[in-house]
């Protein structure tokens, strides 16, 4: 616990100025129980997950260049806050950032099989560049009080050019008419990409109001997307063994390996489909 804030000059003659205080240089995650404060500059650098717990009141940015920044209930200052390509900005709580750039993730929710959560962001800017990933966990529908997912809130002007990428809890009990509320903003722009779980068939025409609704089960044996299981999505299968990549699609039992189990789940498909 305690704070990293303050003013340094060097030599005399000279303002002080902000700190940049460069924190989290190796592999191992932490906690953190203290604030930023004063003007100071804050940059969570290396490949660890740093857990902040601290109600931070500093003026000065706040970056995550690398790792994972985890929010848990604080928030990270006042400054503009940025996320850099391949980092992450993760957690619960109420932010107060000036504006707030991802080049990298964003995921609400103390950890990564989380259903509920959200990031508050203040009534300020979010943008979400083209190289950036929003990742949601959904499990139920939405309704008057639940958003059914983990979820972006109270966000000003929302621009999104990257990736939205939803998926679904073990607990999951959606169904062809539900919907989710991934985030709610006053105003949108941006054509985000979609990557959404294939068990459900989605309707992505309502995402300027934060809502994904699903309209139907899937047919997850018809690999080329032909509307037809057939021998033509047995030859895809086999195709994708052999150049030894994965393929989302391929993965019929969606075990995360593209193999001859995926190609029995197809002709049993057409078995009883015959």
């Amino acid at each position: 616990k305690g704070s990293l804030g303050g003013y340094s000059a060097f030599r005399n003659g000279v303002t002080a100025v902000a700190n940049t205080w460069q924190v989290g240089n190796d592999s191992t995650d932490f906690t953190f129980e203290g604030i930023v404060t004063c003007i100071d500059n804050f940059n969570k650098m290396g490949k660890s997950r740093m857990t902040s717990k601290g109600t931070w009141d500093n003026t000065g940015s706040v970056t995550i260049s690398a790792g994972t920044l985890m929010v848990d209930d604080g928030s990270l200052g006042t400054g503009a806050l940025t996320v850099a390509r391949n980092a992450s900005l993760s957690g619960v709580g109420t932010l107060k950032n000036s504006a707030v750039t991802v080049s990298g993730n964003i995921q609400p929710g103390k950890s990564a099989i989380a259903y509920t959560g959200t990031i508050d962001f203040g009534g300020q800017n979010l943008t979400i560049n083209s190289t950036g990933t929003y990742k949601v966990c959904a499990r139920m529908c939405t309704t008057s009080r639940m958003r059914g997912c983990t979820s972006l809130s109270n966000i000003n002007k929302l621009t999104f050019s990257g990736t939205l990428e939803v998926v679904l809890s073990e607990y999951q009990t959606l169904s062809a008419g539900d919907s989710i509320r991934i985030f709610d903003c006053k105003l949108f722009s941006g054509t985000p990409k979609f990557k959404l779980p294939r068990k459900f068939i989605w309707d992505t025409s309502r995402i300027r109001e934060g809502l994904l609704f699903i309209v139907g089960e899937a047919t997850l044996e018809d690999v080329n997307g032909d509307g037809i299981v057939d021998t033509q999505d047995v030859l895809k299968v086999y195709e994708q063994m052999q150049m030894a990549e994965y393929d989302e699609a391929a993965d019929v039992n969606g075990d995360g390996v593209i193999d001859t189990q995926d190609v029995l789940r197809i002709y049993d498909a057409m078995r009883a489909g015959s």
